[in-house]
């Protein structure tokens, strides 16, 4: 392995560590146990396809089209996977060959690229053919990027220029939202798009104002900003979320939901939770509500380390908690969602939860040494808001 590739993969694991979830080491050519399996109808070994020699850096999915960073030897590669028809759509050398931090995001026949080499410049990559182009994004603060994501005729720039930046894909007009204020009071987790995108109208944390408060915009896709809401956090370290609904945006920060109407703004709904809330996913028409509690309040000095995990559904037009229930987990838990079930794995235990009620349907032991087995992530689709789970071998399945 070379250095290169240790050090993706090092920063890789950082990264990660710094999210709520916490570092999972990632575990190679593992499928998922049959007793998870069972609850989905379709699978796609993708490392096979796109073969072995690969090293997969990160996945996401868009349009239920999955797109993969890998390495192969010294060159860094952009790959598409079509989950539906089981196939790659085009493996493209990466412009820049940032082993590390490049993203990318796809429209049409062209690859959007980005890279920390030169943060100032988007790399446009035709998919038919080797041909690469330059933009100029003449930022004032641009860093290593984050993610890239179009959406239509806007390109969103997150975590690249301490906020987010708004560029148009035709003319490449820039808008841009920035903390004015030293880099050291900057969360990167406050750069933050509505999921799933949406055509007409999507809600961003742009940057930090002062004080922990961070300004929300509502941008239409004119790139035009409909209204602004602000977030006032206890802790500049915790994580922004917004799920976006037909008619409202729920925003979560510390402990906090609130429903937004999309016309004006407005609050709809608060709700003030007693934990902490760690990440919130949108199951139909209403909100999944995840909290991480450490109850020693120690620092977790062990791989069994026991966290209390409290899950939460509410209705997403009032705000109105529909069900509520908490259980222990060794270690961080491995959270999915699939149809009407929520899938929860720990170090030593995969329970089945129904998303209907919040009871358990099932719960399987299973030994130490096959915690590899029960072991997954979800990707959600930021297009269309589906759900898939992806062993730590790489299998997705939904």
């Amino acid at each position: 392995m070379s250095v290169k590739i240790r050090i993706a993969a090092s920063i890789f694991c950082f990264a990660y560590l710094l999210h709520i979830t916490g570092c999972k080491t990632q575990i190679t050519n593992i499928a998922l146990s049959p007793d998870i399996t069972k609850y989905t109808s379709h699978s796609l070994d993708f490392p096979s396809i796109i073969g072995n020699e690969y090293k997969i850096i990160s996945t996401v999915v868009k349009q239920k089209k999955l797109l993969v960073k890998a390495t192969r030897s010294d060159t860094s590669f952009f790959i598409g996977v079509d989950l539906l028809k089981g196939n790659v759509f085009f493996i493209k050398p990466d412009p820049s060959n940032d082993y590390v931090s490049s993203t990318f995001d796809i429209s049409g026949d062209s690859i959007f690229s980005l890279s920390s080499l030169t943060p100032s410049e988007i790399f446009i990559t035709n998919i038919k053919s080797d041909n690469t182009q330059k933009k100029a994004v003449d930022f004032e603060k641009a860093t290593r990027p984050g993610k890239i994501v179009l959406n239509h005729n806007q390109i969103f720039l997150l975590n690249d220029v301490y906020g987010v930046g708004v560029v148009n894909q035709i003319n490449f007009k820039q808008i841009m939202f920035h903390n004015e204020g030293i880099t050291g009071l900057v969360n990167p987790q406050s750069s933050t798009l509505s999921f799933p995108v949406n055509s007409s109208l999507n809600l961003i944390s742009g940057h930090v104002i002062a004080n922990n408060t961070i300004q929300l915009y509502a941008i239409d896709n004119r790139g035009s900003i409909r209204w602004r809401y602000l977030v006032k956090q206890n802790s500049k370290r915790e994580a922004v979320s917004i799920l976006s609904f037909s008619n409202l945006f729920v925003v979560k920060y510390d402990s906090t939901l609130v429903g937004l109407n999309k016309e004006d703004g407005k609050e709809v709904w608060h709700n003030t939770l007693q934990n902490s809330v760690s990440d919130i996913y949108k199951w139909q028409d209403k909100i999944l509500a995840y909290c991480l509690v450490n109850p020693s309040g120690t620092y977790p000095d062990n791989e069994d380390f026991e966290y209390k995990v409290v899950m939460k559904l509410f209705d997403s037009k009032q705000g109105k908690e529909v069900w509520s229930t908490d259980f222990n987990s060794a270690n961080v838990p491995h959270i999915g969602i699939c149809g009407t079930n929520l899938l929860v794995s720990d170090n030593k235990l995969f329970t089945l939860f129904s998303l209907n009620n919040g009871t358990i349907l099932s719960k399987k032991h299973f030994p130490q040494k096959n915690k590899g087995d029960y072991a997954f992530e979800m990707l959600a689709d930021i297009g269309t808001g589906d759900y898939y789970i992806k062993s730590y071998g790489g299998e997705i399945y939904w």
